[in-house]
């Protein structure tokens, strides 16, 4: 039987600019990373007052198109790397990233420019808290698992 490649994944997105309800879980392409990105599967993504401005369109991103995956920053396993990377980064390294721009670590997998990945430190495990902290705000604690566990229904 041949093997068949996995090429949409879960995210969440939203489809215009707005409040919480604005939030759904989509099946999207996953995508390829540029010459100078690096792709990293998400085991963890933070969540920061600059997600809400995001998702507001206080804060828009470098190239506006809908659906939009939101977030600017995750840990995770780099799992492709674009043509002219060079460097410390290597397919199977465990990095976290902290990305302006067009967003997208509410994803299953992210593409973000080289230089804005960096190698998580071995002591740091994915899922505690991450080696920065965000602005800490009730409304920002809202957990993403409500979205997986109801995609019929907002985020």
């Amino acid at each position: 039987m041949a093997t068949q490649t996995k090429t949409l994944m879960q995210a969440i997105a939203i489809d215009a600019y707005g409040g919480l309800d604005k939030l759904w879980l989509r099946e999207l392409p996953i995508p390829e990373p540029k010459a100078d990105e690096v792709r990293v599967r998400v085991r963890a993504a933070g969540v920061g007052i600059w997600d809400a401005m995001q998702r507001t369109g206080a804060f828009p991103p470098d190239h506006e198109s809908f659906p939009m995956i939101v977030g600017a920053e995750c840990s995770g396993t780099i799992d492709a790397i674009g043509v002219n990377l060079r460097g410390p980064l290597h397919v199977g390294d465990e990095v976290y990233t902290y990305f302006y721009g067009d967003g997208g670590a509410y994803a299953q997998f992210v593409c973000v420019k080289g230089d804005y990945a960096a190698l998580k430190p071995r002591i740091s495990r994915f899922l505690k808290r991450p080696p920065f902290r965000s602005t800490e705000l009730p409304h920002t604690k809202r957990s993403l698992t409500d979205c997986t566990s109801r995609p019929d229904r907002p985020c």
